[in-house]
């Protein structure tokens, strides 16, 4: 309320020119004249007139917020028809764009995050199994499947031409695996596996190769074998 906020300032300053007159008798070391203590009172008398106007004000703020809480009761608890009915009807109006046709329907990112909590609280496969977020089931990378490649330099000659590095698309496909325990630990484990001691290899080759000089590269490249 502007008018409480008001008052409250009013006290405040009435309370500091009190506390300034004590201050400066203390200061100087003897008690208040006549006319200080004339004034002193004079401020008391206002400051108590305005706790008296400040307590009211309060009294009424306080029924105003107890009237508004019982005007918009609450209700802790939902049964999951009715949160069902909220999801299903309750947010299409306001988060449909589009046509069904075109587009299908938004959601808010914090009704999402509620919606994908509420799913973790609720199914077990869920609470113990790695979930990872995909926004696609097909990723493209692009790979070099030939470096660019100089020829060896000579003292004397011109340097030959930088051939162009040849890119291609990679593209993998994520598909479902099915809950059924036995195989699907299987092939998890043997993904796991693939995917581990590729990382392994690649790591290994890109190590010996940033090791070796270019003559080195050239005579590794030339070696047929014994």
């Amino acid at each position: 309320m502007k008018k409480l906020l008001e008052l409250r300032q009013q006290k405040s300053i009435l309370t500091n020119q009190m506390r300034s007159l004590l201050t400066k008798a203390g200061d100087e070391k003897r008690s208040l004249t006549n006319d200080e203590a004339k004034q002193f009172d004079e401020l008391r008398s206002q400051s108590d007139s305005l706790n008296a106007e400040i307590a009211r004000y309060e009294t009424l703020a306080d029924d105003e917020r107890s009237q508004a809480g019982k005007t918009q009761p609450t209700r802790d608890n939902l049964s999951n028809d009715e949160f069902r009915h909220y999801i299903l009807t309750g947010e299409t109006r306001t988060l449909s764009t589009g046509v069904p046709s075109e587009g299908g329907y938004t959601v808010i990112p914090e009704l999402n995050k509620q919606i994908m909590q509420q799913l973790t609280c609720e199914s077990v496969m869920r609470q113990i199994c790695t979930i990872k977020t995909t926004r696609s089931n097909e990723y493209k990378q692009l790979v070099s499947v030939g470096g660019a490649a100089v020829a060896h330099g000579e003292e004397g000659k011109s340097r030959g031409e930088t051939t162009t590095p040849k890119m291609e698309e990679v593209s993998i496909k994520l598909f479902p695996v099915k809950p059924n325990k036995k195989k699907s630990a299987n092939k998890i484990d043997s993904a796991i596996a693939f995917l581990m001691s590729f990382g392994t290899w690649q790591a290994e080759h890109e190590e010996f190769a940033f090791s070796l000089n270019d003559e080195q590269k050239q005579r590794l490249d030339s070696f047929d074998g014994i």
